[in-house]
């Protein structure tokens, strides 16, 4: 099973320099296990499809990627399939 799920910001603005961007695609793509992560725009969030049978991040990555992006997050499902 797969999910595609948003991570966009809890109160703030999500902007992402490259260095933050490429951090936040890593731990992702290595921890959550992601297969694809991308920034989409209007409104800004992070795009994570992932193979498993939750939508969630672990409250510990969460953590991680929360630091790289500057702001906290809210998982949002998109899609499961």
């Amino acid at each position: 099973m797969a999910y595609t799920f948003d991570l966009v910001p809890a109160a703030g603005v999500l902007e992402l320099d490259e260095r933050a961007f490429n951090g936040v695609r890593y731990q992702l793509l290595e921890f959550q296990p992601a297969t694809r992560v991308r920034v989409l725009s209007d409104p800004p969030r992070i795009r994570v499809r992932a193979q498993g049978r939750v939508a969630e991040v672990a409250l510990g990555l969460l953590a991680h990627v929360e630091k790289f992006a500057g702001t906290s997050l809210e998982v949002v499902l998109v899609r499961r399939w």
